[in-house]
């Protein structure tokens, strides 16, 4: 969005009666979030806008209804509170609760994680999402950058901006692409491999994701990083990640093992539910490291011998 329509639609937001803009939040691929207060209720709130034009702000206060449902479904205290689906003189925004602290990626520059520091963040996370994929709904973007971690130790997961029904088959080809051709929607270091095929939404997806996640507390690093948004879809669907060296501990290693089970290719070699996956962590946490290796999943004939060079990486759309 270009710099004048960003300060315009600033100063048309300052204008209004209901919410005093005080600052930025953070402007990503998709959005701006500004940091404001309610003025009926005296409430800091946070203000989502879409990035869009007024010729397109229909279909964005769409988008906007349609996460803002998502979030509202979900029912957790772990999932952002929304407050109102607003229309702020003619620019459609979602006001939400405003969170102190720092998002998990943020926390994440500072290196990797403690080993309970990662099962504490991983369970909350994995208890938001069984909160979720029991409202019918699949996130489908759980990232760091999408999990907040507040001043208190407590996650709240953010950004439902691609959230589906359970189910949901992928949006035609030029769906968040330019150029027409197929696409991918997510980010490639957390996008499952069944997401890359554009095969029907799985809560599984989710979980593959948050595999993704606690790899990453627990490394440092991404599981899946390459140099390129093509080489990174190829190693998701057909590399695994590389030995984390710093765990010595067992209870580190047995995080390890559920980690690489949530990285399973075939969403049948996973665990099936978050709620099965937070109990494991729990587990851990109360120090029955072997409870992690004894999750229940459902083994499947597939195999992933088949080399995917039809999938065109290429047009995946990173935000």
């Amino acid at each position: 969005m270009p710099r004048g329509d960003d300060e315009r639609r600033r100063t048309r937001i300052d204008e209004l009666d209901r919410y005093q803009v005080v600052g930025t939040l953070g402007v990503g691929g998709m959005g701006v979030v500004f940091d404001a207060v309610d003025t009926l209720t005296r409430r800091p709130v946070a203000l989502k806008f879409s990035l869009a034009t007024p010729q397109s702000a229909h279909a964005a206060k769409q988008r906007l209804d349609r996460e803002a449902e998502a979030m509202i479904r979900s029912n957790d205290r772990r999932v952002c509170t929304v407050y109102d689906v607003a229309d702020c003189d003619g620019w459609p925004c979602i006001a939400m609760e405003r969170l102190d602290g720092r998002t998990l990626q943020a926390k994440l520059t500072a290196g990797p994680l403690d080993t309970f520091d990662v099962i504490d963040v991983a369970a909350e996370i994995a208890g938001a999402l069984a909160a979720v994929h029991r409202a019918g709904l699949v996130h489908q973007d759980i990232k760091p950058a999408n999990v907040f971690v507040t001043t208190d130790g407590h996650i709240k997961l953010l950004d439902f901006g691609l959230a589906v029904p359970c189910g949901s088959l992928p949006a035609g080809p030029g769906w968040g692409c330019k150029t027409g051709r197929p696409s991918v929607l997510g980010t490639t270091n957390y996008i499952s491999p069944e997401r890359i095929l554009r095969l029907p939404a799985d809560p599984r997806s989710d979980l593959f994701s948050l595999g993704a996640v606690v790899y990453e507390m627990a490394a440092g690093r991404p599981p899946f990083a390459a140099r390129s948004t093509a080489d990174a879809l190829m190693n998701v669907l057909e590399s695994d990640p590389p030995a984390i060296g710093r765990l010595q501990s067992a209870t580190a290693r047995a995080l390890d093992r559920l980690a690489r089970t949530l990285l399973e290719k075939d969403p049948d070699l996973r665990c099936q539910s978050a709620a099965e996956v937070r109990k494991a962590l729990l587990a851990l946490r109360k120090g029955r490291s072997h409870s992690a290796g004894r999750v229940t999943f459902r083994r499947s004939i597939h195999t992933r011998s088949t080399r995917h060079d039809s999938v065109d990486a290429t047009c995946a759309h990173v935000h």
